[in-house]
């Protein structure tokens, strides 16, 4: 294998669920929060980092672009009758990352703080994704930050899309740049290596020179 550095990040695959323990699911076409059962399959997340930050307001979170792995969309939010609404679009989300410039409506400022994160359009500042408290309901985007929606998530990381390569940069989920070398090891139900993660995987990722005990 080439032991190469590889400039082009690749986005951290997510699960993510709401603080009342609701977890993304794909139904229907549409994305929506529900009380997490067994058997319940919720949907991968797609994120990665906006290269392009010049034009962006500073100190409202790291810019980020979300999908869906599968099928292949991307939320985005658009105006419908005078109301911001969050939407999906079959989308690339790789595409969107290499544009010369944000695409603003499928942007989101991606804030966290302790165990939790926020989602706030970068299309239009103060609006916020999130789930309504009973659950089975679409995401939508709200600026009732604390009422009768929820817009805390939290999230477990599933891969850093780093399954085949060595030596990759990575833009992790804060926007911070590092580069890991990582190997496999099997039969590892959860990984220490990124402490509060939560990597769970059937061969779970080490990066090189960590801690595995």
């Amino acid at each position: 294998m080439n032991d190469k550095v590889l400039s082009s990040p690749y986005p951290v695959l997510w699960q993510i669920q709401d603080v009342n323990h609701q977890v993304w699911v794909l139904q229907g076409g549409i994305l929506k929060a529900v009380p997490r059962k067994d058997h319940l399959v919720p949907v991968t997340v797609t994120l990665i980092s906006c290269q392009h930050t010049e034009t962006l307001e500073k100190d409202r979170g790291n810019p980020i672009y979300l999908g869906v792995k599968e099928p292949e969309l991307c939320l985005f939010c658009t105006e419908v009758q005078g109301q911001p609404m969050l939407q999906l679009k079959e989308q690339n989300i790789m595409e969107l990352y290499r544009q010369p410039q944000p695409v603003k409506p499928f942007l989101f400022y991606h804030d966290r703080s302790g165990r939790t994160s926020t989602f706030e359009s970068v299309a239009f500042p103060g609006w916020f994704i999130a789930s309504c408290s009973d659950g089975g309901c679409p995401l939508i985007i709200t600026q009732d930050v604390g009422k009768a929606y929820t817009t805390d998530f939290g999230f477990t990381v599933l891969s850093y899309g780093m399954f085949t390569a060595l030596n990759q940069d990575i833009l992790d989920p804060d926007g911070k740049k590092r580069t890991w070398k990582f190997h496999k090891r099997k039969n590892q139900k959860e990984s220490s290596a990124l402490p509060g993660h939560g990597l769970c995987l059937s061969e779970a990722i080490y990066p090189a020179g960590l801690n595995e005990e």
